[in-house]
């Protein structure tokens, strides 16, 4: 499509300040969209020439009004240069990389400024989660302390290995995957914004985007019956209670802490009346997709518990932290604790209680599609990795009888 630009001066007619000046923008045309851009500039109302697109002297010797226009005609220029590189390129321009290129240059030029700029629209356009967004960002800082600059031409091969390497000194394998993914998806996005001449280097490089075995830690049912057993002995109001009844909901629910965590009373009166959670996973919450869960009495149980441990927890604070609140990183700490106390030989997060439903209800007997739907899994092939977990498992229980009868 052949590329059709035009850019002229304009002053704004339809508001005088109360000095009797107005507004100077330019007035943009990209094909079909028409869009104004600021110049951040006055003038007198009125004298303003629009067939040459200039200021008029306001009286005889005005030293203004050169040094004015040649701000305009600065500014005029920046624009046709822009249109005229990509003219050159032949890439497609559009009003929205325009103001990009005008207003934001370094994006264009800087990965990191429009990989942080982009986090941000995203989020404002309800494109990504608040979790997602703190994920993307938490890559952003990372980059930014690997790179305090990165320019279009340095995303190669050896970057993206040599990133792998830097995560990889700090980090587990499955955070390390998630972190490189979200930069692949990044760098995608930078190339269909700007139309870059550039490949994914994902596409060559040697990094492992994939999750480890560990990714799905889970609890066998002694290992619960366990946990159950040190709950029971816990002392009311204390934040292990708290923490342990939310683990037990994802446990018998599936549901991810933040959506355990957003649970309110409603819900749970309306849950206890139809034995079942109807919510938007706040990870998915942008593609709208409703979730119903199916409550066994036991999560009912546990729900409840929640709300109750939560009030005891309140109610014995200090009067200041009256609405504190237990927050999944301090959570996560205290679990691990836990497990190290009880020598279950496990690393306890919130996220194991999802996957030892998962696992759990394969054993149980349960269909890996009616899992793929109680979990929320766009794809089976995720949902698949609990079905690997499960077979392995039979394969090793039939390798040990084999060993019993040759023994």
């Amino acid at each position: 499509m052949s590329l059709i630009t035009q850019v002229i001066c304009r002053q704004n007619k339809d508001y005088i300040k109360k000095n009797g000046r107005s507004a100077l923008y330019l007035l943009v045309r990209v094909n079909d969209d028409w869009d104004k851009f600021a110049l951040n500039l006055d003038w007198q109302a009125g004298k303003f020439d629009d067939a040459t697109g200039s200021v008029l002297p306001r009286q005889k010797s005005d030293i203004d009004v050169n040094d004015y226009n040649l701000i305009i005609r600065t500014e005029v220029a920046r624009v046709n240069e822009i249109f005229k590189r990509y003219r050159l390129s032949g890439q497609d321009l559009t009003i929205e990389l325009l103001n990009t290129e005008y207003y934001e240059p370094n994006k264009a030029k800087d990965f990191l400024e429009y990989m942080s700029s982009k986090i941000k629209s995203r989020l404002k356009n309800k494109e990504i989660s608040q979790g997602s967004h703190k994920v993307h960002f938490t890559v952003y800082r990372q980059l930014l302390k690997f790179r305090t600059k990165i320019s279009y031409q340095d995303l190669t091969v050896k970057f993206v290995e040599q990133f792998q390497t830097f995560l990889r000194k700090q980090l587990a394998q499955n955070t390390c995957a998630s972190y490189l993914r979200t930069l692949k998806s990044y760098i995608t996005l930078a190339k269909n914004d700007f139309s870059l001449a550039i490949d994914n280097p994902f596409g060559k490089a040697k990094v492992d985007l994939s999750d480890s075995d560990t990714a799905c830690e889970h609890l066998l049912k002694d290992e619960l019956k366990l946990l159950f057993r040190y709950y029971d002995s816990l002392d009311e109001g204390t934040m292990n209670k708290v923490i342990l009844s939310r683990f037990f909901v994802g446990c018998y629910t599936g549901l991810r802490i933040s959506d355990i965590t957003r649970i309110d009373e409603k819900m749970l009166e309306s849950a206890k009346t139809q034995n079942q959670l109807v919510l938007f996973p706040q990870k998915t919450a942008r593609y709208k997709k409703i979730l119903y869960v199916n409550l066994h009495e036991k999560a009912l149980f546990f729900i409840e518990e929640m709300f109750s441990n939560l009030k005891d927890y309140q109610a014995i604070q200090p009067k200041h932290r009256a609405t504190v609140k237990v927050t999944e990183q301090v959570a996560n700490r205290k679990l691990k604790e836990i497990s190290e106390e009880l020598e279950l030989n496990k690393k306890l997060t919130y996220h194991v209680s999802r996957h030892t439903f998962a696992t759990n209800y394969l054993r149980a007997g349960g269909r890996v599609e009616h899992l793929q739907d109680a979990l929320g899994h766009s794809s089976i092939s995720i949902t698949m990795r609990y079905v690997h977990i499960v077979n392995a498992e039979k394969a090793d229980a039939m390798n040990k009888l084999a060993d019993f009868y040759n023994s």
